[in-house]
């Protein structure tokens, strides 16, 4: 028998969390004590970044805060050029967080996010009027490959005073990870020999804390949609959250890149306003060296397109910008985040991709940050794939609990975060999940995987690109489970790992859990082959909704 080990990209460390109106900056630290005048950062940098002189905790000048400069490309596309409105280079994420551990205790703010799903234009969300035609209910035992091997698997921070929807997330880097959980979070020192993650922070603050003395909302509210991604090819961390001024605006994407390869060390603070008033929403980036940050968001029935000035931010310059362009028609799209570190060819222009019920959608975004900078975005080509219908009709609730009347939500209209891009030299791949409903009978919901070539040689597979590779649902025998949730990566040989969310059979032993499988890439297209791998089985029920 074939024994093949399928490198667990996507969980090289896995961590559980189980149920249980100020717009001024004035509040920034202007006046920093003489020993903290003296002191600069001195980070480790990539070749050729220049990272600027700014002293630790003091806010750099910055001409006309607050300004949003609103251009028309030669495509009829309104481009917003935003200025950070405020910036600095923070203390240490370790002093910050003992700090903020040391002040009067007190639980973690509640997520000020709506409760409802992320707003996908109804008209967007994918309906079909046939059976799932590639649904996989069973690994066949022909194939069946060893189990991939679990990296590390520890309780992550949990989620405490929040009802809301688990926003948790979380990237590896070179012996750290850093876990994000609706409103706090934690960095793990990661012990690859004895495979222990160590926390290096005090009882897990809020995500606020990063933002000590930098004022204004990115500091006074902890609103949630965090992300936090790890720029291997950097070696810096870029943490996110947004601002929620229930209603009253502006809204505010909070930004900061790590100064060096030390999570618990110096960052550069960027709060950048959403332009045109809006709300920008579940909020995801992509790291596409060597030009930006590219970023999605929803803003009531706008769709962002963004890009954020990648070299600067590197570099600790206040003045890098924010590049937006609001699409009416679109919504509940991924940007493309570098995995491997072979980068995008050059000049290649950022890649999103949106599912319509036509086709996967690849906008190609060219970004330059040059002068007040400029943008275009452009549908490079609609790939066909198999038809299906959104779990949970996109909308409502249906994700069983045993032994409970409440039901979870399959955030079934969204692509799921990351869209995980390589580059092969010979060919790109990009690949991408999202959850459906599988047209198995007991089941409401299956994932959806895709694996896309964006280039290569034309073959019979793939005759132009960018082309469907192979894709597939996974789904389980009648009356079995359910999965979602899914997030999906590829490793540097080809083969794909899938990891998801179930539901649980018995209330009270084994109510959800999370699990992963995968294929290798000589298997026959479209099937997961290796056994099903349980990381956690949880004990009770989700309260919220979701």
């Amino acid at each position: 028998m074939r024994v093949r080990r399928i490198a667990s990209v996507a969980f090289l460390a896995i961590c559980v969390a189980l149920p249980a109106g100020n717009d001024a900056f004035a509040g920034g630290n202007t006046k920093p004590t003489a020993k903290a005048r003296k002191k600069t950062v001195s980070a480790l940098r990539p070749t050729g970044v220049h990272l600027t002189p700014v002293p630790i905790g003091v806010s750099a000048s910055i001409p006309n805060p607050d300004t949003i400069t609103e251009t028309v490309n030669e495509l009829g596309q309104t481009v917003y050029s935003v200025r950070p409105s405020h910036f600095d280079i923070s203390p240490p994420l370790l002093e910050m967080a003992t700090a903020a551990a040391r002040a009067t205790p007190s639980k973690a703010e509640e997520d000020n996010e709506p409760s409802s799903d992320p707003m996908v234009p109804t008209s967007r969300i994918i309906r079909s009027n046939v059976p799932d035609p590639v649904v996989q209910s069973v690994i066949p035992s022909a194939f069946s490959l060893a189990a991939p091997t679990t990296g590390f698997n520890f309780a992550g921070i949990g989620r405490p005073g929040v009802s809301g929807p688990s926003d948790s997330n979380g990237s590896v880097g070179n012996d750290q990870f850093v876990e994000i959980v609706n409103v706090t979070y934690q960095v793990w020192s990661l012990n690859r020999a004895t495979q222990v993650a160590t926390p290096l922070l005090p009882s897990p603050p809020n995500i606020n804390s990063l933002w000590s003395g930098f004022g204004g909302p990115c500091e006074s509210q902890n609103s949630g949609d965090p992300i936090v991604l790890f720029d291997k090819t950097a070696k810096r961390w870029l943490i996110s959250q947004f601002t929620l001024d229930l209603g009253t605006g502006p809204y505010y994407q909070c930004v900061a890149v790590s100064t060096g390869a030390d999570a618990t060390g110096t960052y550069a603070r960027y709060a950048f306003a959403v332009p045109n008033g809006q709300f920008g929403d579940y909020p995801h980036f992509g790291v596409w060296p060597p030009a930006a940050y590219y970023m999605m968001a929803e803003s009531g029935t706008l769709a962002v397109f963004a890009a954020m000035d990648r070299t600067k931010m590197l570099a600790a310059n206040p003045t890098a910008t924010w590049l937006v362009i609001l699409d009416p028609m679109e919504g509940g799209h991924m940007p493309a985040d570098l995995d491997g570190f072979a980068l995008p060819p050059t000049l290649a222009p950022g890649i999103f991709v949106s599912l319509h019920s036509d086709g996967m959608y690849i906008y190609r975004m060219k970004v330059s940050f040059a002068g007040s900078g400029s943008a275009s975005l452009t549908l490079q080509a609609k790939v066909p794939v198999a038809p299906a219908s959104a779990a949970c009709g996109g909308r409502t609730s249906c994700i069983p609990q045993p032994g409970a009347d409440n039901t979870l939500h399959s955030i079934g209209g969204n692509l799921m975060f990351r869209a995980a891009y390589r580059n092969f030299i010979d060919h790109e791949s990009l690949v991408v999940s999202h959850s459906v409903d599988p047209s198995v009978s007991g089941v409401v919901s299956g994932v959806r995987w895709y694996d896309f070539r964006l280039s290569g040689n034309p073959d019979a597979t793939c005759p132009t690109y960018p082309c469907l590779y192979e894709q597939g649902t996974l789904a389980d025998v009648p009356g079995g489970r359910s999965r979602w949730l899914p997030s999906l990566a590829m490793d540097g040989a080809e083969n794909i790992l899938v990891g998801y969310s179930t539901t649980g059979q018995a209330d009270g032993t084994d109510n959800h859990s999370s699990r992963y499988t995968g294929r290798a890439k000589a298997d026959p297209p479209g099937v997961m082959t290796a056994p099903e791998t349980v990381v956690v089985t949880a004990t009770a029920n989700s309260p919220g909704i979701r």
